[in-house]
């Protein structure tokens, strides 16, 4: 395979099983940078493929320095220059060859292990405020560079992975014990859990014998792998204090300018969910031949959301296979 989408160009193959298919990529129309491109497959990830096409817009406009961005989610048309039948999707993310920290093992020194702890609180601490768990931090899911920068796993990738049982069970000794409970709320006491575990199987080794170090990151640890979710009271704010005093260090986060801004590109149609799943059902209708019905008018003042809910369900409809077109009549009432 050279070519997608007419987009994209081929530079290597990452992976090719009957599991997955994944390649680096770069832009035809910007060459030079390496991206990750991944390919999926309805029959085997259709799950997975229904959480992107309702929530993906969401999960690219989720930005950190700590964390590597995912950026497209569409259908493959064409490969090589010729049209594909059936329905393909590819995900496209950013690309890092860093090694993780499982690879990194036993080269960090306590000090910069806790550096790397306290760069992963203030991206979990960003992603709780934006409302999103992690759910399944581990140690091949954390880059690191070599000064020490980190980047963790691109949310659309985690995603995928989240679908996974095969990849949840082998981490599981990083997983919170609600994750596997039905009918559980799962909120951002998960990552402390993960984060308790990452703690002590990676900096406690380094501080052992240690009779000042010890007693605050027991503490610490103590804290955040409590079974009950409701006990683990600390919060990472505190957590990461304490861990940069006791090191002698700080990373420095600029709070307002990580948070202070209004970003339109991941809201959803809110207020309009039920017109949404009703064009939606149409939708289904109308391709099972089963409805009496072809059309939908949509009224409403200026200013009440008629073209976001329009283009909302052509955004989604397209993502589905469905062909699309945007017509607009300009001059007012006809």
């Amino acid at each position: 395979m050279k070519l997608i989408n007419n987009d994209y160009r081929v530079l290597d193959t990452y992976v090719k099983s009957k599991k997955e298919e994944a390649y680096l990529v770069e832009k035809v129309n910007q060459p030079g940078r390496v991206y990750f491109l991944k390919i999926i497959e309805p029959h085997k990830s259709n799950r997975c493929i229904q959480d992107f096409i309702e929530n993906f817009q969401e999960y690219e406009n989720i930005r950190h320095r700590y964390l590597l961005n995912s950026y497209e989610f569409g259908l493959i048309k064409n490969l090589n220059l010729k049209p594909i039948s059936g329905r393909l999707y590819y995900v496209l993310s950013e690309y890092t060859d860093n090694h993780t920290l499982e690879a990194l093992k036993g080269e960090l020194s306590a000090r910069d292990m806790a550096i790397v702890l306290a760069k992963i609180m203030e991206v979990l601490d960003y992603l709780h405020f934006r409302g999103f768990t992690y759910r399944a931090l581990s140690p091949e899911k954390i880059y690191i560079s070599a000064d020490g920068d980190i980047r963790l796993l691109n949310i659309s990738t985690l995603i995928e992975h989240l679908y996974e049982n095969e990849r949840i069970n082998s981490i599981q000794e990083f997983i919170a014990p609600e994750i596997f409970c039905r009918d559980v709320i799962i909120d951002r006491k998960a990552d402390y859990y993960s984060l308790g575990v990452l703690i002590k199987k990676y900096l406690y080794p380094l501080i052992v014998g240690d009779k000042t170090a010890l007693p605050v990151i027991d503490s610490i640890v103590e804290e955040f792998i409590k079974k009950e979710p409701g006990s683990r009271n600390m919060l990472l704010i505190e957590a990461r204090k304490k861990i940069e005093e006791l090191f002698d260090f700080s990373i420095g986060t600029d709070y307002l300018k990580e948070r202070d801004f209004l970003n339109l590109g991941s809201i959803k149609a809110i207020g309009h969910e039920s017109q949404l799943l009703e064009l939606e059902q149409l939708e289904d209708f109308i391709d099972s031949n089963s409805s009496l019905y072809n059309i939908a008018l949509i009224e409403g003042n200026i200013g009440s959301g008629k073209t976001y809910l329009l283009r909302a369900f052509l955004r989604k409809a397209a993502l589905r296979g469905g062909f699309t077109a945007e017509v607009s009549i300009a001059g007012g009432k006809p």
